[in-house]
């Protein structure tokens, strides 16, 4: 089944095969964890948020317009949803940033590694709104129509906000090579 389009999956599971869901879950299970990560910065937070996700998408789905992509209707709910756990950790304590070891290429060289840790890191430090724009854009590579439908925006807006999202970035980086 894995063959099939997400479209094909939904009708699927929205004419009563409940099973089909699982290859949806399967499908985009990652992604979805990975997103909530990076707007979390916490394992434990990513990994509710992923459940979350998923639990709604299966409880709204008949209410998904074919006319938009599977995975741009998903993806909205999964940055809400890790934005929402985001104010939430803010709320009850201040947040730690946690990192995920990655398994290191051979092709990466340690300076590669220093810099990819140190972006990581600048992402980390932005609030959660430019940092869900930083993902959607550089790190999942969805275009400003996709990131507006996602985030509720007009384009123009998700454009202006992407470039100050962009700025702190950079003042970011630049503080932490200044401190650092």
């Amino acid at each position: 089944m894995s063959e099939l389009s997400d479209q094909a999956i939904v009708r699927q599971v929205l004419a009563g095969d409940v099973s089909a869901f699982t290859h949806l879950v399967d499908r985009y299970q990652r992604v979805v964890y990975n997103a909530a990560f990076r707007i979390t910065s916490n394992q434990q937070d990513a990994e509710d948020v992923t459940q979350t996700v998923f639990l709604k998408v299966y409880e709204n789905l008949r209410l998904y317009n074919s006319k938009y992509r599977f995975y741009s209707w998903m993806y909205r709910i999964a940055i809400n949803e890790a934005l929402n756990q985001q104010a939430k950790r803010r709320k009850k304590t201040s947040a730690d940033v946690e990192t995920v070891a990655e398994p290191l290429a051979e092709d990466r060289t340690y300076e590669k590694i220093e810099l990819e840790q140190q972006v990581q890191e600048a992402i980390y430090r932005l609030d959660p709104g430019d940092r869900a724009l930083v993902v959607l854009k550089h790190f999942q590579g969805f275009s400003y129509d996709e990131i507006g439908f996602i985030l509720d925006l007009p384009v123009r807006k998700v454009k202006s906000r992407l470039y100050t999202a962009r700025q702190r970035l950079k003042e970011e980086l630049i503080q932490a090579k200044v401190s650092g």
